[in-house]
């Protein structure tokens, strides 16, 4: 295991942070404003590309999303007042030109994550938002507005009572249905305030959202490998889930999806059709710290788990599939302790 030293100046105090899916994009929150930093290929480091001036009332900015590539640069945000804007740059403009081109109410409890749906291309742009009053609201971009400036909300789905409130979000990328020879609904990775997390589907007949499966995650304490694989455990007592992330498929007989809630993220499978889950618990990776956010790589064969102490965990599968701790990417701060 190595460990190594980066920094990135941002010019300005950084309260949360969000990339694009292509890393060409990097959206800084602070106090005041978003600032936009684009990376220059073939440079490997970003540049300022604008300030996103913030109103009075909507400074507590709580989430950041980029929209897929297909839809341009997209940026969305949402408040602790449950309000969603979204900016759109002009490329064809020869300067940073970035315009506010949306104003939503989503609800009015704080909004915890904000997810676009990365399969925009073959259908309207959707965008999630994880409710603290319990919901998960679901806004469209109307295509028959010239301006594809319009945008409405479409449908939701509730987490219950006893679950908790939705935390995180994590679409599936619907372009890896082929990989399976079928054809999947939208899905979606709900992670809950209780230390549950979910897959639910989209019912297009109905327009309405289904739970799918409940995901079988695991508690601090726990360790990692086939040994830990599938064993019962009890959702009572977990801590809130900080993160999910579903990888890519790439042509594998199966899905994974990662959370993270405490200091342990869980892996866990998925295959069969959408009415017929089969779902099972294939690692647990314990770290020192809480993890904050867990990440896959391109190909789905590395995984990224930030957590409390500034450090970034890269984990892979070694050829008899037990996960490894192969890297750790470390800030300043966290190399001093």
């Amino acid at each position: 295991m190595s460990t190594r030293t980066l920094t990135c100046p941002v010019g300005t105090s950084a309260v949360d942070a969000a990339y694009d899916c292509t890393n060409t994009w990097l959206a800084v929150l602070s106090s005041a404003h978003i600032r936009v930093l684009r990376r220059e290929d073939p440079s490997r480091s970003f540049h300022p590309h604008g300030v996103l001036q913030l109103d009075d009332s909507d400074k507590h900015v709580s989430s950041l999303a980029w929209a897929p590539p297909d839809q341009g640069p997209l940026l969305a945000a949402g408040t602790g007042a449950g309000r969603l804007m979204l900016w759109a740059c002009d490329p064809t403009s020869p300067e940073p030109c970035w315009t506010r081109i949306a104003r939503l109410q989503a609800g009015k409890a704080s909004l915890r994550q904000l997810a676009f749906d990365p399969s925009s291309a073959t259908h309207a742009c959707t965008l999630a938002a994880a409710c603290e009053d319990g919901f998960v609201r679901f806004f469209e971009r109307n295509d028959r507005d010239p301006s594809h400036t319009a945008w409405e909300p479409c449908n939701s789905l509730r987490c219950s009572g006893a679950a908790g409130k939705p935390t995180c979000l994590s679409w599936h990328d619907i372009g890896d249905g082929a990989a399976h020879g079928t054809a999947l609904p939208s899905l979606l990775l709900v992670g809950t305030s209780r230390g549950q997390a979910a897959v639910w589907w989209l019912r297009k007949e109905t327009a309405s959202w289904v739970k799918a499966t409940d995901l079988p995650l695991a508690g601090d304490g726990e360790g990692t490998g086939p040994a830990h694989a599938g064993r019962p455990i009890a959702a009572a007592g977990l801590e809130s889930v900080t993160s999910a992330a579903w990888g890519p498929a790439l042509g594998r007989a199966h899905e994974t999806v990662a959370t993270a809630s405490g200091s342990v993220v869980t892996l866990c499978t998925l295959r069969g059709t959408i009415d017929a889950l089969e779902v099972r618990r294939s690692a647990v990776l314990p770290h020192d710290s809480p993890v904050w956010q867990v990440g896959w790589n391109p190909l789905g064969t590395w995984l990224a788990c930030s957590t409390q102490r500034g450090q970034v965990c890269l984990w892979r599968p070694d050829f008899g599939g037990e996960w490894q701790l192969c890297n750790v990417v470390a800030g300043e701060a966290a190399m001093q302790e």
